[in-house]
């Protein structure tokens, strides 16, 4: 399909997973069940509209932590989100967690 102009559609040929933190690095994605990067790709892509059109429509909300359990600290969007007041957490508890 190519998403540019005047340049062509090409297969992927290698995934590459880089982490912007602290230490940034990078690390080859590798699957053993014989999954080529292209079909990765694809497979991205095909679950990419799907988000897309999902929150367009209604169906899907946006949350504000997704996968809270692999979450190790709190954000300043948590109190925008009012997740402690959802959560059961009382104004005390959320001022005691502030330091």
């Amino acid at each position: 399909e190519g998403g540019f102009k005047n340049l062509p559609k090409a297969n992927v040929e290698a995934l590459e997973y880089i982490a912007f933190k602290a230490k940034p690095e990078a690390t080859f994605v590798e699957d053993k069940s014989g999954t080529t990067p292209d079909d990765f790709a694809r497979a991205f892509e095909a679950n990419l509209i799907a988000l897309i059109t999902g929150v367009r429509s209604g169906e899907t909300p946006i949350l504000s932590a997704p996968r809270v359990q692999f979450r190790k600290y709190e954000t300043d969007f948590d109190r925008l989100a009012r997740r402690a007041e959802w959560g059961g957490e009382t104004d005390e508890d959320a001022d005691a967690s502030d330091g």
